[in-house]
């Protein structure tokens, strides 16, 4: 398996568990407004185990090193992964006090999303 394909199966896995783990309130706090630092006895990993940690952190990354033109397969999972579960991805991250690490993620993505459309019209 070639290091590219290696990529495009972990970013494949980490949107497919995301898309299946994540959801509104996933730490059950029933409690919308509140810094994680002021809610007490909420165990991250209980609700946030590692393998869904580590797809919430690491997916965009796979996926930009997964080739140097996203396919519009690719792009349709993205997006439709953004549109059912954006709010809830963010909020995982925020309970794994990570929302800061992933901005530039988010940056990284859209640059490449749109370079890869660009690309795609330029070629029909």
């Amino acid at each position: 398996m070639d290091e590219k394909q290696a990529h495009k199966t972990l970013a494949d896995g980490c949107l497919k568990l995301m898309f299946h783990a994540l959801k509104k309130d996933i730490c059950k706090v029933r409690a919308p407004g509140f810094l994680a630092t002021e809610v007490e006895g909420i165990s991250v990993q209980k609700y946030l185990p590692s393998e869904l940690q580590y797809a919430c952190l690491y997916w965009v990354r796979h996926l930009l090193q997964s080739s140097a033109q996203l396919l519009e397969s690719d792009i349709d999972k993205v997006y439709q992964f953004l549109r059912v579960h954006l709010l809830h991805w963010l909020e995982a991250l925020g309970w794994m006090g990570r929302m800061s690490d992933e901005i530039q993620a988010i940056l990284s993505l859209e640059a490449y999303v749109s370079v890869s459309l660009c690309l795609r019209f330029r070629m029909l």
